[in-house]
């Protein structure tokens, strides 16, 4: 059983709140295709193709979640290895199973943002500048900041920035509703020092370290951790 933690996204008096800055959601895996299938059948909604992030040997598929914000299907592209050995992003690598890995906030410095994470006691990683094609042939480049481990279990927003690329949540992709973005960690002090330095929020409780969603599809509440 969990045990309520100082919880910064929940009003005592008001239904629990998801952080306007939210950008995307991960949900990392080591078998792509199969999850994908797997998250249509059990929604009712199928997951389009994003694009390959070419050097990094991922790719990923797409499923819109409202107005500047979407769920990211991430696994390996086998067809493109990755250009060294390095780890995978989010542990894909290491993963036996599909897993919420981490969550992303928008911003507009994302060097601020670094500085005001590590000054509370996270790395969030180097900036980066990536890029892709979309599923309709879109040119998108994009600044962002992630360790290869997300800080504290994932419960740590990484940051990103599109520029003048137009958003990935923008045109045609299927959508469900987003009802609540939560969390838990065993040491939610830690993560919520974090969390008010980069002035964002999010529902934590005490317990094992855990992201966790609930998505409003065709076929009912579809939870995902």
């Amino acid at each position: 059983m969990s045990v309520p933690a100082v919880d910064p996204g929940t009003s005592p008096r008001g239904p629990r709140r998801i952080d306007g800055r939210l950008d995307h959601l991960v949900l990392a895996t080591p078998r792509l295709e199969q999850s994908v299938r797997e998250f249509a059948t059990r929604s009712g909604v199928a997951p389009v193709p994003g694009g390959r992030h070419l050097g990094v040997g991922t790719r990923n598929y797409l499923v819109g979640l409202g107005p500047g914000r979407y769920l990211e299907i991430l696994g390996p592209d086998v067809a493109h290895p990755p250009d060294s050995s390095a780890p995978m992003p989010f542990g894909i690598d290491q993963l036996e199973r599909p897993k919420l890995a981490a969550w992303s906030i928008r911003s507009s410095d994302l060097r601020a943002a670094t500085r005001a994470a590590l000054s509370a006691g996270a790395d969030l990683g180097p900036i980066r500048y990536m890029s892709r094609r979309g599923h309709d042939g879109t040119a998108l480049e994009w600044q962002v900041a992630y360790p290869l481990r997300p800080p504290l279990d994932g419960l740590v927003p990484f940051v990103i920035d599109w520029g003048i690329s137009p958003h990935p949540s923008m045109g045609d992709l299927p959508t469900v509703e987003l009802v609540e973005l939560r969390g838990s960690h065993p040491e939610p002090a830690k993560v919520l020092r974090v969390l008010e330095a980069l002035e964002v929020t999010l529902t934590l409780t005490t317990g094992p370290a855990r992201l966790e969603v609930d998505l409003r599809t065709p076929y009912g509440t579809l939870t995902l951790s």
